[in-house]
């Protein structure tokens, strides 16, 4: 289990590091399914550090695939299909947005020890 927390400057760190990463795959066009696992890498800890548990991204994960798959097998045209892939992106950028945007818990939790001031990356802190 992951019992890691991280605060909210690492949080948005590390998007942008990924946002690049994910950025230069869709250029050479090798796909953009690195933003699952970018949710899932910053996502829970950052979760850990409010107080919830990390199981929410796969709940969001998994409620994005059942849409996908269900409007597959029911036919939905490709343009129809485009338009709520669009607006399930744009939900789980919002999602995203407030995570970064609420605090964590200041004080311990079950998930470990408050998160330090700056942007940490394991040992490394930037501040």
């Amino acid at each position: 289990m992951l019992n890691y927390r991280i605060n909210r400057p690492t949080y948005w760190a590390s998007i942008a590091m990924f946002t690049l990463v994910v950025c230069v795959f869709v250029y050479l066009g090798k796909g953009n399914a690195g933003l699952e696992i970018m949710m899932v890498v910053t996502g829970i800890p950052r979760l850990h550090d409010i107080g919830r548990s990390g199981w929410w991204i796969g709940a969001v994960i998994l409620a994005e695939i059942t849409v996908v798959v269900g409007l597959m097998i029911a036919g939905t045209s490709s343009d129809t299909l485009e338009l709520i892939l669009a607006f399930l992106v744009l939900l789980i950028g919002l999602l995203a947005i407030w995570l970064g945007a609420i605090p964590g818990q200041a004080e311990t939790n079950r998930w470990g020890e408050p998160t330090q001031r700056g942007i940490r990356f394991g040992r490394l802190r930037i501040s």
